[in-house]
């Protein structure tokens, strides 16, 4: 059938994923990616309605702590087959979870050994929202709050002596960059 750079055409009964060009699987895979945030924070959103913020905030504390990332971390690790304990394996985790890299999260790492490490978010989708919405007391929870529980939840998943310390946080403004950085440590 050749790689198809988009789906315009006539519908295709026998179609698979294998059959779009990796530019329309990089396109497939960012529409997707993006999904995932969205439905978290129409969830929240519902939640605070409904609820209040004190219950919304102690929901999504509980999913992101107990919940949402093991699982999410274990289907990544097996299709990429990401195996180890250590720092190294964290960030190969990040690299590639659909959160943060399709979704135009500009973040960097610095591995000084394979066993401490410094992932720098230069750009943070969730503070650009916030800062548009001008939320900055959510911001402040999730960054103080919500960002620690799921550092530490998925380093944890690698390896449960992990240290991880937010050595900056939550900007005052979007442009205050980077909006923040968290250091990795296995002692």
């Amino acid at each position: 059938m050749g790689e198809l750079n988009d789906y315009s055409g006539e519908f295709i009964p026998s179609l698979k994923l294998a059959d779009f060009s990796k530019e329309a699987l990089l396109r497939l895979l960012i529409a997707y990616a993006r999904c995932y945030p969205g439905m978290d924070g129409l969830w929240f959103s519902l939640c605070r309605e409904r609820f209040g913020d004190e219950v919304a905030r102690e929901l999504d504390e509980e999913i992101w702590a107990n919940r949402a990332l093991e699982p999410e971390a274990k289907r990544i690790c097996a299709a990429l087959d990401i195996q180890g304990d250590d720092v190294a394996t964290l960030f190969k985790l990040y690299q590639t979870q659909p959160g943060f890299e399709p979704l135009g999260f500009e973040m960097e790492y610095e591995l000084k050994d394979r066993n401490h490490g410094i992932c720098t978010v230069r750009n943070c989708r969730s503070i650009e929202y916030f800062a548009r919405h001008n939320d900055w007391d959510t911001a402040r929870w999730v960054c103080e709050k919500i960002d620690q529980i799921g550092f530490e939840a998925t380093a944890h998943y690698f390896n449960p002596d992990m240290i991880v310390t937010p050595l900056k946080l939550h900007p005052n403004s979007k442009d205050d960059r980077p909006h923040c950085v968290w250091e990795y440590r296995v002692p």
